[in-house]
């Protein structure tokens, strides 16, 4: 489970509440949530979400799909860069495209983090109490 899922994923139905500010999902493959309200957070607080266009974590999707094609439930919720689940989205940069479908790559989910990637920028901005850039 990535870094920023599982603590988030902690705060699901029955788990109790955060006293979060805000909540910031990146390359995750879900929080075990249907939606941002799912999460139990405090009204104020906002959720964030982004993942990179090679990002390996995007094959997760697909595999969520096909058990849900076949009536069987995804383990991991509705992505959070999803329409449907309610996160305000921001760009990242794509990551270095590999040779895994759709030219993913494992080394795209750990480029949020490098200095020329706007995600960086963007995550400041967010815990700076700013809307992403």
């Amino acid at each position: 489970m990535s870094l920023s899922t599982f603590p988030a994923s902690l705060n699901r139905p029955g788990a109790g509440r955060a006293d979060a500010d805000n909540v910031v999902l990146i390359g995750s493959p879900g929080v075990n949530a249907e939606s941002v309200s799912d999460l139990q957070l405090p009204e104020d607080a906002d959720v964030y979400a982004s993942t990179a266009e090679h990002d390996i974590i995007n094959n997760v999707y697909g595999a969520d799909a096909a058990l849900n094609a076949q009536g069987l439930p995804d383990i991991h919720g509705t992505p959070p860069v999803d329409d449907s689940f309610g996160a305000e989205t921001f760009e990242t940069k794509p990551g270095d495209e590999g040779s895994w479908p759709g030219g993913t790559s494992v080394d795209a989910h750990s480029q949020y983090w490098q200095p020329w990637n706007n995600s960086l920028d963007s995550m400041a901005r967010i815990v700076a109490g700013k809307e992403p850039g």
